[in-house]
Order: structure tokens, then sequence, then C-alpha cells
């Protein structure tokens, strides 16, 4: 994708046009749409490279499960709210990463940097293999063992490689926490968690009887050795 296109969803249209702003001089094509028209309707918004949701409004969070049920670049969420239960919440929407405003202009522009370059190094074709699990970056998708293909959010998908490049090897939290987040955001062991029941409820038949991602002393453990290869 060599035109990077990104939609800015907003129910402040002044602070909308000032990040847009940057984002314009930085060669990125931006769209910006009302908050209200985007619950009513479903537009198509494939072809855009970045989402970023910018509210405080109750409704953004379903907007945010709405917009995750048909697209799979990042899809990020701007707001003034500093409890830690609606960011939850948030994130349980299905978004890649929270931003908590205030934010200066310039470390809102490096963020986007950040998971615009994630977004074109994971288009660029499939990542890690590990036993008969096959990581499609292009299409953002997990094979399973059993045949089955899940789609995962590039915070999943962050999370699966770690576990990928690492099978049947203890990772302690800390560990996970700074490889996943990285440069993304403040990542803590509650949002790991949450993380680790998202993933969880997609690729294991039994999520309250983990087979691959398991907890263990201080951290978990992607176990790929008890797999049947046929």
């Amino acid at each position: 994708m060599n035109i990077k296109e990104v939609l800015l969803i907003t129910d402040d249209h002044e602070s909308a046009r000032m990040l847009a702003h940057g984002l314009v001089m930085r060669g990125v094509q931006v769209d910006i749409a009302a908050i209200s028209s985007h619950l009513h309707q479903r537009d198509e918004i494939a072809r855009y490279t970045l989402v970023i949701v910018d509210t405080d409004r109750t409704d953004g969070v379903v907007l945010c499960r709405q917009l995750r049920s048909d697209y799979h670049n990042p899809l990020l969420f701007l707001t003034y709210e500093r409890d830690e239960r609606y960011q939850l919440l948030v994130y349980e929407a299905g978004v890649d990463d929270c931003i908590q405003k205030p934010i200066g202009n310039s470390l809102f522009l490096a963020k986007v940097d950040v998971w615009l370059r994630a977004t074109h190094f994971r288009n660029s074709g499939y990542g890690q293999r590990a036993q008969n699990f096959q990581l499609d970056l292009a299409r953002r998708q997990l094979a399973l063992p059993e045949g089955r293909v899940v789609t995962l959010t590039q915070l999943e998908i962050r999370l699966v490689e770690l576990f990928l490049s690492n099978p049947n090897i203890t990772l302690e939290t800390g560990t996970i926490i700074r490889r996943v987040w990285n440069d993304y955001c403040e990542g803590d062991s509650t949002l790991l968690k949450n993380l680790i029941y998202r993933v969880r409820r997609k690729i294991e038949s039994a999520p309250h009887e983990p087979q691959y991602i398991q907890t263990t002393f201080g951290g978990y453990i992607f176990r790929t050795d008890s797999i049947q290869v046929e």
C-alpha cells in the first residue's frame, strides 16, 4: 500500500483538523468523518491504512466494536478518559492502542508513524511458523493446527509472533509486556491479561482450560510440544 490513507472519526472536528494537518504534512491522506455517521452506516473502510477514533462518548466503544468486525488494520482510540475500566472496555472492543489525551502533536505523530510502519511491514507477507501454526501477516490471520483460521488485531499479532518465536519456553510477564507494547503504549499486567484472554478465546477450543497459552509462575508459555502432527 503505497499511499497511506487514514480515517479520523471524531466528535470534535476542530481538534481533528489540527491532528490531520500534521499527518497531511507527512504525505498521509486523511479523511475526517463524524461519529454519528459511522454508528448508523457501514462505510467501506478496508482501503484505509489506519483508523483513528477520537471521542469520549460511551458509544465510541460501540463504534470501535463495529469497526473491528470489518476492519483488520490498526485501530487507535484517543480519549481524555483516565478510568482504567473504561480503557479496558476500549481494548476489549478490539482497539490496538488507547492514546491518552491531552497529547502533544509531535508525540501523536510519532505514535501514528509507528503503526503505519508496522502495517507496511505486516503487509509484506508471511510471519512466524511453529509446529502446525502459520501466521499470515498480510491477511492478519492465524492458521491453527486443526485447520481453523482466525483473524487477529495488530496487538494480538504481536503477542502471537512472540509466542511462535519462543514455543515451549516460559516468558516472564515483564518480558512479554516490553516486547508486545514496545513503542506503542504503556503496557501493564492488567492489559496483558486482557490480551491473553482475547487471544485464548480465538485459538483455544476451551479458553478456560487452555491447551496452547498456559499460565506459569511469573508468566506464560505457548505449548506446541503436545500437538500431534499428521
